[in-house]
Order: structure tokens, then sequence, then C-alpha cells
């Protein structure tokens, strides 16, 4: 039997890689065969695993996270990390300095979103930019941080009032100067925002006034500005006499109808029954008038009581037939007047008392 036919080599791409290969190798190894690469083999395969390890670690380690608001009340931090978490941002206290802190690529996010449900409610503490002051800072710095603190406590004393949801206080303190002349008054100015359905009244507008210009050496009452959230001014002049007196009169009206008006819900709801009656009572007062309480309009003269002896016009006693009835003489004018009159009419002895009692009928006795 003929043994078949070998069949040929199959020639193509494949097979003419095949010797490329095999001469790259052949140069690799002539290349690791050198004696100035085996020496250096351990410095290289030391290096490759360092640079290994440091891309791991970068990889691997956790993201740089910013603090979110420093200084926050503890109760604050609480509700601030469960917003945090329930809206999928990784927040976490820092535990050197113990404020919350985010990634750096979730700040702005994280902010917006705390915003969105009013948080944080409280502010931070001025004492914590203070105790975060660096060694070595200018005094500039200081003193804008010094500043600042101040500015974040006036306003979370201020945010303490019902009616204030959140304020912010700017301070105007000029660097003092050894001229005189040439020294300026600090002044401040207090923004509100004001709890929705929440007035503040001229008192406690007031009290925020004294408030800040307390805090502040050399700060006059005038130098105070107050404004809400609507734009409105709400301080004025606060050392003028007429508008104190004005509001003094509006306390005082307000005062006399409320008064007035529990007095009659109580004398009228055990008739009309409880939740039956709506009284309102408005008083118009007339504060320019200064009158007699009795109505007369005139100042009431004095009066002299005790028992007095008729004179007979000539500055001499009556005689002891004088009857010597209680009178009440009015004042020197009063004596003239009736001394005039009983010489006029030509009376003597006892009638000279009657001109001095019919001067007025509440001279009488």
């Amino acid at each position: 039997m003929a043994p078949s036919p070998t069949p040929p080599a199959v020639r193509g791409p494949a097979s003419a890689l095949i010797p490329q290969m095999r001469g790259m190798v052949e140069q690799i190894r002539r290349f690791g065969d050198q004696p100035g690469l085996r020496r250096a083999m351990p410095a290289i395969l030391i290096l490759a695993v360092t640079v290994l390890a440091l891309a791991g670690w970068i990889l691997l380690r956790e993201p740089a996270r910013v603090t979110l608001y420093p200084g926050l009340p503890e109760a604050e931090k609480a509700r601030v990390i469960d917003s945090l978490t329930g809206g999928g941002i990784a927040a976490v206290i820092d535990e050197r300095t113990g404020e919350v802190a985010v990634p750096g690529a979730d700040y702005h996010r994280a902010r917006m979103l705390l915003a969105a449900q009013g948080l944080p409610q409280g502010l931070p503490d001025g004492n914590a930019l203070l105790s975060d002051l660096p060694m070595g800072t200018s005094k500039s710095v200081e003193t804008a941080r010094l500043r600042q603190a101040q500015e974040l406590d006036l306003a979370r004393s201020i945010t303490e009032i019902s009616a204030v949801s959140a304020a912010r206080v700017h301070l105007a303190l000029p660097e003092r100067s050894a001229f005189l002349r040439e020294s300026q008054p600090p002044r401040a100015s207090v923004f509100l925002q004001i709890v929705p359905g929440r007035t503040l009244d001229g008192a406690q507008v007031e009290a925020i006034v004294n408030l800040v210009s307390s805090s502040v050496p050399g700060m006059a009452r005038q130098d105070v500005t107050v404004v809400d959230q609507m734009g409105r001014l709400l301080s004025r002049g606060s050392d003028d006499p007429a508008v104190l007196l004005n509001d003094r009169q509006l306390q005082h009206r307000v005062q006399l109808e409320t008064l007035y008006r529990n007095r009659i819900e109580s004398l009228l709801t055990p008739i009309a029954g409880p939740g039956n009656l709506a009284v309102q009572v408005t008083i118009d007062m007339d504060f320019t008038r200064q009158g007699d309480p009795r109505g007369a309009g005139r100042p009431r003269p004095h009066r002299a009581a005790g028992r007095a002896k008729p004179d007979r016009g000539d500055g001499r006693p009556a005689g002891p037939g004088h009857s010597g009835r209680r009178v009440e003489q009015p004042a020197a004018r009063g004596r003239a007047r009736g001394r005039r009159a009983a010489h006029r009419r030509g009376r003597g002895g006892n009638a000279d008392a009657q001109p001095v009692a019919e001067l007025d009928p509440q001279f009488r006795g």
C-alpha cells in the first residue's frame, strides 16, 4: 500500500506572526541577559510594586471631605445627618473636629438639599470660629473673625424671639484712630425673617435695637437699622420724644380697649352664652387737651375752711351780736372783691359777709 502524500503547509497571516513573536521573545531574552539590567532588576521591581500600591490606595481611599456647617449645635447635627443620609449623601462626623463633613463632590448638593428642608434651623456658634483660628494669623484676619463671631452671637440671641425665624447682623466697626475728629461711630444693620402670620410690635423692635447697641461699645441706638424680609424698615428714630409719646399713647389706648372688651364679655357671656358673643371696642382719645377732671375747665381756687369772723369793710371784726356761722372764704382776691362790693352797696355789720359767700356757690358753708 502506497503512503498518502503529505498535504502542503498552509501559508497565511497566522503562520507569518509566529516567527515575529519568536523574534521578539529572543530580543527580550537578550535584553534581560545584560549584566547592568540584572543588577538593576531588584530596584525596578521595588519601584513597580510601590507604584501599584500607591495607585491602589488612591483608588480605594475615601474621598476628601469638607465641613458643611461649622459650629452647629448637637441637635442640629443629628437632624442634618439624618436628612443627608436619606438623600443619598455619605455624611459623617469628623473625629478630629466633631463637625459634620460630606464628600467634596457632594458639598453643594448637600447644602441645596438641606436648604430645601429648612435646615439648619440654628446658627453656628461664634466660639467655633475663634477656636479654629490658627496660630500666626494676621491682625486683619483676627479682627474679621472677631467681628464675625460677634455677629453670629447677636443673631443667635435675636432668633430666640418667638416671632423671628432667622436673623443676620452686620456690624460696621471702624478702626480706632488717635484723632477724635477722624473717628467714626459704629453702626449695625439687622435683617429679620419673621415667622409667617406673626408680626413684631414696637416694643420688640426697640428691644432688638437696645440689644445690639448695648453689645457694641460706643454704638448709639439711632445707629441700628432693623429690616424684615419684605424690605420694610422696622426701626425708627427711637430717641424722638414725639415718636415715643405716640407709641405710649397707642399702647395706652389698646390696653383700655382690651380692658373694656373683657369686662363687657364677662358681663354678657352669662346671658348670651359662651361663643355667642362678639365684642369690639374702639376708644377715641384726645391726648392734646388737659382740663379739670370735674369738667369745669378752669383751675380750682384755694379755699380756707374754718370759723371766720366777717369784717365791717374797714378791716375791723363784726360786733358780738354776729351769728358767726361757718363760712369758707376764698383767697385774698375773693376777700378784696367782697369788700369792694360791700362798699358799693353801702352795707355794714353783718351784711359784709354776704358778698364773700356769694362769690361762688361752692364756697358756701
